[in-house]
């Protein structure tokens, strides 16, 4: 097996939550992706609980179009799986990932 380079913490919960949901393939990766770049990511020490990431990053990131991006955005943050607060003109949208428990409608 090949040797690994990091790893991500990653709580229980949040794993478990997110398997049983009925998230979409996107809106998945997108979540996964959010997790990653704040909580999951340590730079000398501190970890990130929410970042400013335009739809350019997300798009990449997801290796989706950006319509789609947008759109699965907007549902997540309709759910309370993400907290997206707008940051004003040019300067885009902060996000965060919410825990499970305030998430609405996602899992049976």
């Amino acid at each position: 097996m090949a040797e690994r380079l990091g790893f991500t913490k990653f709580p229980n919960d949040l794993i478990e939550r997110l398997v049983k949901s009925r998230l979409s393939s996107l809106e998945l990766r997108l979540a996964l992706y959010l997790w990653r770049t704040t909580e999951g990511y340590e730079f000398k020490g501190v970890r990130q609980t929410e970042r400013v990431i335009g739809l350019t990053e997300w798009s990449k990131s997801t290796n989706s179009k950006k319509p789609h991006v947008s759109t699965a955005l907007k549902g997540l943050a309709a759910r309370r799986v993400i907290r997206r607060q707008y940051l004003g003109a040019g300067k885009g949208y902060s996000y965060s990932l919410n825990m499970p428990e305030e998430w609405l409608a996602v899992t049976k």
